[in-house]
């Protein structure tokens, strides 16, 4: 904490220097702009290549991976700013090796991935392949490095590779997809349908090249991205204050890229399991005349919903509250006419498998609250994280009057981040901290969650979103109805959108965003509604029932994302980055590395803004990368590199297409995660191809699995003829409850045997009669259904014939 104090009483007084020169001389217009001037010495130092330049302006490489290096620049007089504490999680790198030599016209910095070269005149940066031939990009010659009063800026040759360049990511936009031609501003602000700026409720100084390079500004001011719409030739990158810190990533592979992004920004906490399973928001809307009063759900209409729920079988994890429940319409105290007895009202709802998620506003409203949290208030009531003590104070009363009482979480619906002329307590600007102060303030409470409970039950619904937001269990929703886009750009960062199913949102869209989100939520928040009283409830429970029987498959894959850095639901242009034709696919996903998900629906930017409604264009026509592709509704399959048109297909089907060779570990559908033990373990394979998947289990709430209380099975599909089912690891004590395995091949035709190993396993009749048996195998509708007990230890299933 200390650092973090230390660091913040330093850029304070920057601030105050800066905002006294804009004050005085305007913002960038009592200086022309200056470039970096041409190369003087360097001086070596380990990792750090430390540039001075005609002049007086300094630049610094840093390397830190053979893949990764941080470029700053400050202008003559300046020194480089202390490290900051929050967005960056790791700043100490192991020596790199790098090879610095003077090649005459140019200082050349090789890593063993790429070589950097210092153009001696003009001074730049050129980055090139390992073998120093092929140019990845270079700084522009006429606007490289450079500054403006307190702006900085650097600009780089657009298509510098040779070939047309495609560009991703910059926050979770929900008007782009393909960045390019695009001027995006790094900006948080309430996301507004007439507002094509980029700005955004979810920002972050960071974009992909499809030229295999990424760059991630380290900087929290306001900043703008043009990729090539005012600047033809260039991109670039222009910041209204601060240092010209940025950290270069190499690829060719964006995959590759995103583990070195998440090694520098922070590995994925996994969230509860739990999380994974349905959220459903109840009434919580004001209608009536006197404002003061609010139409809201009490205590006992909750607990009746709640009981409905588990009688009708529609599955539910989360019953979450929205405005009306707490006093001072966002408060967190609750309301005594609709709560009277909190306490046992969550120990009853806790009991029958809910967890409870409760709305919140920003800032706070609590007498109580307010009088304790006094030192640490600002503008607005602002907690003041950079105080040592606030957050601590802050989590103590969560703690004693929700967390100790069950309470996991909460949704905070602020959307409207405080403007940039609000000060925090410390004096601390919004100029800086607004992008990233909702992030930062409810990653403090989280790691308080962890550190007292060591539980993964906090969860948080956040409008506000910054860099790193992947790095813990915080889920982005908006009032801006079904955005494809933003699902498909939160892939690039792995970090998690939630679609929010609402009556009132167009159907079936809403439908398949949510089956296909790693968090399904229902906000009823105006109307109420229930699913079984909704449009199509038994197309409801079709897809919600999909969903849960999904969640071993997407629990595994987010445990590969604190492996990999990439996320459950990823972009089509990501899994196909070589494949122009996936660069402008907004409207379509993989959930996992198997499913191809295309939710029909394209989002019209230019209409809604016109409009200042959402308008959608339905277009069925799904585009299928290479490979063999199997029709999820009837196991059709099709070869990849083509479009198809599925408008024939039945309005509530969505467009989902299993890989090739897939496997798909799943589960028996249940009331909630956790009601029962899995049994069977069901594991789908398809034909067609040759994949490795590895199903991940733990206990699914605690943080035992980062001291290896885990288990990992790694199952190789051979064209779904032959299967092998690898020995359980476990590096601790955690295992599994006993329980059978129920593999189901997707096969056209009896195979007339399937073998275990070198046995045959008997072939049942019906069934009933394998529902009945230990083991066997039964064929119907293309599927060959095969039981045996899951032993844990090294298996062959083979198809047909034994597997050789």
């Amino acid at each position: 904490m200390k650092n973090r104090y230390d660091y913040m009483k330093l850029t304070r007084r920057l601030a105050i220097l800066t905002s006294a020169a804009v004050a005085v001389f305007g913002f960038q217009l009592a200086h022309a702009q200056t470039s970096v001037g041409d190369y003087v010495s360097h001086a070596v130092s380990g990792n750090h290549i430390n540039f001075a330049l005609e002049g007086g302006a300094k630049v610094r490489v840093e390397l830190c991976k053979t893949d990764l290096a941080r470029i700053r620049m400050v202008p003559p007089g300046e020194e480089f700013i202390a490290n900051e504490p929050y967005i960056i999680a790791k700043y100490d790198w192991p020596d790199v090796g790098g090879a610095v030599t003077d090649e005459g016209t140019y200082i050349k910095i090789a890593t063993g991935e790429m070589v950097i070269r210092a153009v001696k005149s003009p001074f730049k940066l050129d980055f090139y392949t390992e073998d120093n031939t092929s140019l990845i990009t270079t700084q522009s010659n006429d606007d490289r490095m450079s500054w403006n009063g307190s702006a900085r800026s650097v600009s780089f040759d657009l298509d510098a590779s040779g070939r047309e360049e495609h560009f991703y990511g910059c926050g979770m936009q929900f008007a782009y997809f393909d960045l390019r031609g695009h001027n995006i501003a790094n900006w948080q602000a309430f996301g507004r349908r007439n507002n094509l700026t980029g700005e955004n409720e979810i920002v972050n100084p960071l974009y992909w090249s499809t030229a295999g390079y990424g760059i991630l500004l380290h900087n929290m001011y306001r900043s703008v991205f043009d990729f090539g719409k005012a600047h033809p030739s260039r991109i670039k990158l222009d910041l209204t204050e601060g240092e010209l810190d940025f950290y270069f990533f190499r690829g060719p592979s964006i995959k590759k890229m995103m583990g070195s992004y998440c090694e520098l920004t922070g590995i994925a906490d996994l969230p509860p399991k739990k999380a994974l399973g349905m959220h459903y928001r109840g009434l919580g809307f004001d209608t009536s005349p006197d404002k003061d009063k609010w139409r809201i759900w009490s205590a006992a209409d909750y607990e009746a919903v709640a009981d409905e729920f588990r009688a009708r079988g529609y599955a539910c994890d989360y019953m979450s509250t929205e405005p009306g429940w707490a006093l001072n319409r966002g408060g967190l105290t609750y309301a005594p006419a609709v709560f009277p007895d909190p306490e046992g009202w969550t120990s009853r709802m806790v009991k029958k498998g809910f967890g409870i998620n409760h709305w919140m506003y920003g800032s706070l409203r609590d007498e109580p609250l307010l009088k304790l949290m006094q030192p640490y208030l600002g503008a607005r009531n602002l907690v003041d994280f950079t105080i040592p003590g606030a957050v601590e104070t802050y989590f103590g009363w969560l703690k004693t009057n929700h967390f100790d009482m069950g309470v996991t979480g909460f949704k905070d619906d602020a959307h409207r981040t405080p403007d940039e002329s609000v000060t925090l307590k410390s004096g601390a600007s919004m100029r800086q901290y607004r992008n990233a102060y909702y992030f930062i303030l409810y990653e403090h409470l989280y790691k308080q969650y962890k550190a007292t409970y060591n539980k993964r039950g906090f969860c948080m619904w956040q409008g506000n979103l910054y860099t790193g937001a992947h790095r813990w269990p915080v889920f982005h929703y908006n009032d801006l109805s079904l955005q494809p886009n933003m699902a498909a750009n939160s892939g690039w960062t792995a970090s998690h959108y939630g679609p929010e199913y609402s009556s009132w949102h167009p159907y079936p869209l809403v439908l398949f965003m949510n089956a296909f989100a790693t968090f399904w939520t229902d906000n009823e928040w105006i109307r109420g509604d229930v699913p079984w009283a909704m449009h199509s409830p038994e197309n409801y429970l079709r897809y919600l029932k999909l969903h849960y029987q999904l969640i071993p498959y997407v629990y595994s894959n987010l445990w590969e994302q604190r492996k990999t850095g990439v996320g459950n639901v990823r972009p089509i242009a990501l899994e196909f980055q070589d494949d122009p034709a996936t660069y402008s696919i907004g409207k379509a996903v993989f959930y996992g590395p198997n499913l191809l998900v295309d939710f029909g629906y394209e989002y019209d930017a230019k209409a809604s803004a016109e409009r200042n409604r959402p308008v959608y264009k339905n277009n069925k026509s799904v585009y299928l990368p290479e490979g063999k592709w199997i029709y999820f509704w009837n196991d059709k399959v099709y070869d990849g590199k083509q479009t198809i048109d599925l408008s024939g297909t039945p309005e509530d089907d969505c467009a989902v297409f299993v890989r090739g060779g897939a496997i798909i570990p799943m589960m028996p559908y249940m009331n909630y995660v956790g009601e029962k033990p899995i049994d069977p373990l069901i594991v789908d394979i398809y034909g067609h191809g040759s994949t490795e998947f590895t199903l991940f289990e733990d206990d699914g709430e605690s943080f035992e699995y980062e001291k290896g209380e885990y288990c990992e099975t790694k199952y190789e599909n051979y064209g779904g003829m032959d299967i092998i089912i690898n020995a359980r690891k476990c590096p601790g004590s955690y295992r599994p409850p006993q329980r059978n395995s129920l593999f189901r091949v997707h096969h056209d035709g009896d195979p007339g045997d399937v073998f275990l190993g070198s046995m045959a396993l008997e072939k049942k009749s019906s069934q009933a009669g394998l529902d009945a048996a230990r083991s066997g195998w039964y064929y119907s509708g293309g599927v060959i259904q095969v039981k045996f007990p899951d032993s844990g230890e090294r298996m062959l299933l083979g198809i047909s014939s034994p597997v050789p």
